[in-house]
């Protein structure tokens, strides 16, 4: 359970938005003005509770949470790889663990050089 909350003001304090445990602050650069909005991606959280939620998601937002999540480099050696959608969930997962998952339900295979991985395959149609 996540409790609290947290002011968000571009200028001071007259401007402040409150934000309670999912929500997050946008700033719109052009008017100053500070919007609420729940945070849409569910591994927002995944730091704290290990647990990587994909649902039909792109291979390339795919490889950009599973560089946040686990602080490794991961690239597409081909551009429509990112086209690829995968559904699935992973808890307390390595990225080994994750992308020998990826490759058994897709067109996809990896290979680690230290803690860069890259992806290959003929990829996915659009």
């Amino acid at each position: 359970m996540v409790t609290g909350r947290v002011a968000f003001s571009p200028t001071n304090e007259d401007d402040a938005v409150f934000l309670k445990p999912g929500e997050e602050a946008v700033l719109t650069e052009n008017t100053k003005s500070v919007q609420k909005q729940e945070i849409a991606n569910p591994n927002f959280r995944a730091w704290q509770n290990g647990v990587l939620t994909f649902n039909n998601t792109n291979l390339r937002q795919i490889a950009g949470q599973m560089e946040e999540q686990f602080g490794v480099t991961v690239e597409l050696a081909e551009p429509s790889l990112a086209n690829c959608r995968y559904t699935a969930t992973f808890e307390n997962a390595s990225p080994e663990a994750v992308l020998t998952t990826l490759s058994a339900i897709g067109n996809v295979s990896y290979q680690r050089q230290g803690n860069h991985y890259t992806l290959s395959g003929p990829g996915c149609q659009e």
